[in-house]
Parts: structure tokens; sequence; C-alpha cells
């Protein structure tokens, strides 16, 4: 099928296929970490969000911080890192006092897993 969210909630494994060739074929988990092998989080802390980005920036396993809203005293990000070592993040952000309100690996949308390995956006497909 080429109607991804319908391949999201129905299909417990999933083949790509790219010019008629098989690209990729396991679980969306699988092909997941295969677009993004390093690791991606999404993190709520309590605190000033200015001060927590800089924080996270400043921690040399973070590659990339995102911003993903800020409500009052809470803020949310999108961290990817260069190695899966969340466990550096976890330690600057309690250092810093900073609340760690949540941490979840980031899933990413199939669609953009699928632009990932194959190259090709899904419209123009």
């Amino acid at each position: 099928s080429h109607i991804l969210p319908e391949i999201h909630e129905t299909c417990d494994e999933i083949l790509v296929l790219r010019n008629g060739e098989l690209v990729f074929q396991g679980t969306e988990a699988q092909l997941n970490r295969r677009v993004r092998p390093s690791g991606s989080y999404e993190i709520t802390l309590r605190g000033d969000g200015g001060r927590a980005a800089k924080i996270l920036e400043a921690i040399e396993t973070v590659e990339k911080v995102e911003k993903l809203g800020e409500s009052d005293d809470i803020c949310h990000f999108r961290i990817s890192l260069k190695d899966d070592a969340i466990e550096k993040v976890v330690t600057e952000i309690v250092q810093a006092d900073l609340g760690l309100r949540r941490l979840d690996r980031a899933v990413d949308e199939l669609e953009a897993a699928f632009v990932a390995v194959t190259g090709i956006d899904e419209e123009g497909a």
C-alpha cells in the first residue's frame, strides 16, 4: 500500500521498495532506528525554556535541540544525540536543577522514515 497512515495502523512488518528493489524489510521501530540510529528523544522540563535550551545545547553528546513548545514554566524539546548516551543528558539536567517531567524516545512518522530510506517524497511517488 502507499497509504502510510494505514500501514502504521495495520502492519506488523514493512517492506520498502525503491525502483523495484527492496531497500528495507522489518518493523516500523526497526525502520525508525535505521533512520535515527544515534537516538532522538522528547523531553519535558520544568524551568526557564531559554536556559534549558542553552543547557541542552552545551551537552557534548547532544547534536541538535528543537524547542517544541513552552507554557508557564514547562518546556518541551526534541533532542538528537551523537550517540545514545541519554544518561549524560539526564545527569546534566539534574545538575542544572531543571525538573525532568518526562523523557520519551521520539517516534518518527512513517512518512519521514520512508522519505529518509528512499529519498522519495510520498506525494511524488
